[in-house]
């Protein structure tokens, strides 16, 4: 009996030992349990423990720094927090907690939106190391905040540790959470790997992932920033995962758009499995199950690839 099918096994009969009722409510817990659920539970109990409300995660992306996760703050401001890494780090070089006020706050005004900039009380930054990366916590004090309290960074500093702790220990999704910038693959590499697929013989076959199950309109997500957010993370991973020799197109109707260039037809069915396994345990299988797999067919014709990565047929 393989590894696999022992802890298959071991689960089913460790659920089977359990009252009805409480192996149901364990199967849930377990279904709904991810690193995503993980550390945005912290954050928010993070934040919560501080008497705050407006919260960033930032983390590099390239020469960057993009929000790995946020609370409070709204989209504009989202979008538009992707300051230097250079500049960050020398603002900011101990890991200790910086308290900006009055004039130290203007040089990350453009940073925020005009309604966020202009009720801006102080900026507390806690730079911390992940791993090899270089993040740093950002508490907002605004007058748009419900409780307008003063924070206290040396509690803030006592309640940091269990914060980073699971961050560490989660470090695979907050890459996954700080990827920004283009998504898709510009036209001219499209039509090189395509090229270059066919005359090593492999066969494309075409596969569309279906995100209307898992967020419900496209204008909605665009107006959200905790669910953009969350959906950019799962398509980054998603190409990621996919490799340098297979194209993935995301179209505006949340839809991701694969040519899977295997070496048989059989391959197409056991890759996208392979594929979207892993996010389980990154977003949730009660996330990930959401997402409907189409199958596009197979072709060998470039016109045909291409119309199905814009989403033409």
């Amino acid at each position: 009996m393989g590894l696999i099918d022992q802890a298959a096994r071991q689960k089913k009969n460790t659920v089977q030992a359990l009252p009805p009722s409480k192996g149901k409510g364990l199967l849930e817990k377990i279904r709904r349990s991810s690193s995503y659920d993980t550390v945005m539970g912290a954050c928010s109990r993070f934040v919560s423990g501080i008497a705050a409300e407006r919260f960033l995660l930032l983390a590099p992306h390239d020469d960057r720094l993009a929000v790995a996760t946020q609370l409070s703050l709204d989209l504009t401001t989202y979008r538009r927090f992707t300051p230097s890494s250079v500049f960050f780090s020398s603002q900011f070089p101990e890991t200790s907690w910086y308290t900006l006020r009055g004039e130290c706050l203007e040089p990350f005004f453009s940073f925020f939106s005009s309604r966020e900039r202009d009720s801006l009380t102080a900026v507390y930054v806690r730079p911390a190391q992940v791993d090899d990366r270089r993040i740093y916590l950002v508490v907002i004090e605004s007058l748009l905040d419900v409780r307008r309290k003063t924070i206290d960074t040396d509690q803030a500093e006592e309640l940091v540790a269990e914060l980073l702790s699971v961050l560490r220990e989660n470090s695979k999704i907050i890459e996954a959470l700080s990827q920004s910038g283009q998504i898709n693959r510009d036209k001219a590499a499209i039509e090189a790997r395509i090229d270059a697929a066919l005359s090593d013989g492999k066969v494309c076959s075409l596969v569309s992932l279906d995100f209307s199950g898992l967020f419900s309109e496209a204008r909605l997500l665009e107006s959200d920033p905790a669910s953009l957010s969350e959906y950019h993370a799962i398509i980054n991973r998603i190409i990621r995962q996919s490799g340098p020799t297979n194209i993935v197109n995301i179209s505006t109707d949340m839809m991701a758009h694969m040519a899977l260039f295997l070496s048989s037809k059989a391959d197409a069915a056991v890759f996208v499995r392979m594929l979207m396994k892993p996010l389980e345990a990154l977003f949730g299988a009660h996330r990930i199950s959401k997402i409907k797999c189409v199958r596009g067919g197979e072709t060998n014709d470039k016109g045909a690839i291409r119309a199905y990565l814009r989403g033409e047929t």
